[in-house]
């Protein structure tokens, strides 16, 4: 709830030029530093928990480090110094918001899509089973697993988990006509970029083949971009999809998941994009060996 409160918060500020300062007692604003005050209290008692249990020599778990390990260990190459606590919060609730949350949404509507569509839900299945067996993905599975992170990928490009990326016009331009001048704020469509029929056929159709080494030949570098692209390409770009090929493998290995029919889904773009009322699923364990649920 408070990173949903936070987001909306935060995607309405930006729509909105009139937008009244935090610090100001509206309704909205008195909720988002609520919400914010809890999500601070929780990740600021967890970096001083970490900061303790270093200090002690405490050895957490089999020892290995984990990323806020890394942030707290990281060093300026100049100064030697620290992140101070508020850096180390600023860069877990960045991860928390942008890399967890729209890879969570994307799998969300990956599932969505692989229920509608059985023959891809049947040949992700058998690819994941043939390679893993009964055995949980680790990396060294991924490389044998291509298919799985087609559909992941294709699930992206009809629903990109940031939707509209903005930019800034460093110099005056034309676009389509129009004069842009330099200093303006442009927003890019991914939704509509990654529907368009002069990059992609069939464009509403949900095809992972799109993104085998063939079904990518030729195709404009930018007619796909859901991490952005160029100098501010995102840093979690990697990252995400090794993790989402991970879960989707491991959920895929056990699980089917079936979308109720009467559940109505419908697009809500905000900073990502999100289904309006949920995604109601039903949850289905898997015998590999009949692959059935």
């Amino acid at each position: 709830e408070a990173v949903d409160v936070a987001i909306n918060y935060a995607f309405d500020r930006l729509q909105n030029p009139f937008s009244p300062p935090t610090h100001w007692p509206p309704p909205r604003n008195r909720r988002f530093r609520r919400v914010m005050e809890g999500i601070d209290a929780m990740t600021y008692g967890i970096i001083a928990e970490r900061r303790a249990a270093a200090a002690a020599g405490t050895v957490r778990g089999d020892g290995t480090p984990d990323l806020l390990d890394m942030l707290l260990e990281v060093r300026d190459a100049d100064t030697g110094q620290g992140m101070s606590d508020r850096e180390v919060r600023d860069e877990v609730i960045t991860t928390f918001g942008a890399g967890h949350e729209t890879t969570a949404i994307t799998l969300t509507w990956a599932f969505y899509l692989l229920s509608r569509h059985r023959e891809v839900l049947r040949r992700v299945q058998e690819e994941v089973d043939a390679v893993l067996g009964d055995a949980m993905p680790t990396m060294a599975d991924l490389a044998a697993m291509p298919y799985a992170l087609q559909v992941f990928e294709e699930a992206l490009r009809l629903y990109p988990s940031a939707p509209i990326v903005p930019r800034l016009a460093l110099r005056d331009t034309e676009l389509g006509g129009y004069t842009v001048p330099a200093g303006s704020r442009l927003l890019v469509d991914l939704f509509t970029i990654h529907r368009h029929e002069r990059h992609w056929e069939d464009p509403e159709r949900f095809d992972p083949d799109r993104f085998s080494a063939e079904g990518k030949r030729g195709r404009h570098r930018f007619a796909h971009m859901p991490f952005g692209a160029g100098p501010h390409l995102c840093i979690g770009k990697h990252f995400a999809l090794m993790e989402a090929h991970l879960l989707l493998a491991a959920l895929v290995r056990r699980y089917e998941f079936r979308h109720v029919p009467a559940h109505r889904v419908v697009n809500q773009a905000s900073i990502t994009l999100r289904p309006r009322y949920g995604m109601e699923m039903t949850v289905h364990t898997r015998s590999r060996a009949t692959g059935t649920g």
